[in-house]
């Protein structure tokens, strides 16, 4: 483990403070001056329900664009990499960072040591002070799942690219390496799972919960999200192993809750927002979906009463139970003195296209 990771490490960390120790450096670096015009393309990825995060995500111009600065920067001398790093501000290090993320996912999909490397390189690019480290690790996770699987030795590949990093990130892909294996193990130590799409691999997050459902509550999900996407919701996030929490449901006082929610086999959850086209304040107005599959259909029927009997005061809900299958819509405004969008009557306009999905699973 290199030297700045094993100080971290020690690190008691307070929520947030790695992101405010990153602002506070890129307020430094601008304050400055003269930083320069920066060497990357000014875009940003376009955040697409369609592709649910890295499950399913489809290659565009910025991919391209960024693969060739990649190459470029591989072809620098060390005091042109320092020159090139000082001139990408912190968001870009962040738009670096989701292109090593979905790098990942191509180069295992094409099977493409050059992808791969473009992801590597990328992280090179970016000066960790200026970043949350762990952002970082994440992102090396990915990239070293991806290489193993196409067969490529990830280890010679991060040590590779440790003499194009700046030293904290050299430590960390020096760190990464000297990880056990279950310290690098994507669904074991840092909530990914690789799963299947009609595109091929991807990555879906993983919530480390017990996860065995006989149905394919993946593909239902998808589906789902596929509805509340075509309607008024951006979809930002699809999680497999995750819980169906009591507390939507606490006020039902049924004293059998408990024990229905620990009969579910595998949860699969959605994160939604309102588009803005409807709302001016849509950011805060959140759709939360979670799909349970119970035990037996009679814990999914008695999970739809308690449902029915609750009165929600600060969120409204629509259920359904198809068989063992329970699904749960929450919505809800985030922000104090914002009344929420919808309403539980609104609601009711997903119940027959979700009914029909967890009919058909």
């Amino acid at each position: 483990m290199g030297q700045d990771e094993d100080t971290e490490k020690r690190k008691v960390f307070v929520l947030g403070q790695q992101m405010a120790d990153a602002l506070e450096k890129e307020r430094q670096r601008e304050a400055k001056g003269d930083i320069g015009v920066s060497p990357l393309p000014q875009e940003e990825y376009p955040l697409r329900s369609e592709e649910l995060g890295l499950l399913d995500p489809v290659p565009n111009q910025l991919d391209e664009k960024l693969r060739n600065v990649c190459h470029l920067f591989r072809s620098l001398n060390e005091q042109e990499r320092i020159e090139f790093r000082k001139r990408v501000s912190l968001n870009e290090f962040y738009t670096l960072l989701t292109f090593a993320r979905r790098s990942s996912v191509f180069a295992l999909r094409e099977r493409s040591p050059d992808v791969l490397s473009a992801g590597i390189l990328a992280v090179c690019m970016i000066e960790a002070e200026r970043t949350d480290f762990r952002d970082i690790l994440m992102a090396l996770s990915l990239l070293h799942h991806s290489a193993t699987r196409i067969g490529i030795n990830p280890d010679e590949a991060f040590h590779a690219a440790e003499q194009l990093a700046e030293p904290r990130v050299r430590d960390l892909l020096a760190g990464f390496v000297r990880r056990t294996a279950v310290e690098k193990d994507i669904s074991k130590s840092w909530g990914y799972k690789e799963v299947t799409t009609e595109r091929g691999p991807g990555y879906v997050d993983w919530g480390f919960c017990r996860y065995k459902p006989k149905r394919d509550l993946l593909k239902a999900a998808t589906r789902i999200a596929g509805v509340v996407s075509n309607d008024k919701y951006v979809v930002t996030s699809l999680t497999l192993a995750g819980e169906l929490p009591d507390v939507w449901l606490r006020g039902s006082d049924a004293s059998d809750l408990a024990a229905m929610l620990k009969d579910t086999k595998g949860v699969a959850s959605l994160h939604a927002h309102l588009d803005s086209q409807y709302h001016e304040k849509a950011a805060v107005q959140m759709l939360l979906v979670f799909l349970a599959e119970l035990g037996k259909p009679s814990s999914a029927q008695r999970l739809l009463q308690i449902t029915r009997l609750s009165q929600p005061k600060s969120h409204c809900m629509l259920a359904i139970a198809s068989g063992p299958l329970f699904c749960l819509l929450v919505a809800r405004s985030v922000m104090m003195g914002v009344d929420g969008y919808e309403s539980a009557e609104s609601l009711r306009r997903f119940e027959q296209p979700i009914a029909a999905i967890l009919s058909s699973v």
